[in-house]
């Protein structure tokens, strides 16, 4: 939440769609982070090791869909929910960002 935060503290554009841009900016840059290990780390796995961190990926994505998305479950009207399920997709992002680089990391120490 560090650009996000920074951004919706500002208040440059305090209307939903705005708050939800703030987000986007940081998720832009996990989403980068997290694309860019995965990458990498498929070109070092082994094949048996590719095929699970491929359904990894898979299984999380269908997750941080689904937990994301409760968020319109939980709360179905009002357009909060946009900038709501737009920090909620930063977070998670973020989340695995830092989990895939981990575990880039203790295979290098390996």
């Amino acid at each position: 939440g560090v650009i996000a935060d920074a951004c919706l503290d500002k208040s440059e554009d305090p209307s939903t769609y705005g708050m939800a841009n703030c987000s986007k900016r940081e998720y832009l840059v996990w989403d980068e982070r997290l694309n860019a290990t995965y990458r990498q780390m498929m070109a070092e796995l082994a094949p048996d090791q590719r095929r699970e961190l491929r359904n990894l990926q898979r299984v999380w994505i269908d997750l941080s869909d689904k937990k994301c998305g409760f968020y319109r479950v939980m709360q179905p009207q009002g357009s909060i929910i946009i900038p709501i399920a737009s920090y909620c997709a930063m977070r998670e992002t973020g989340r695995q960002a830092v989990f895939l680089e981990m575990m880039h990391e203790e295979g290098d120490s390996r």
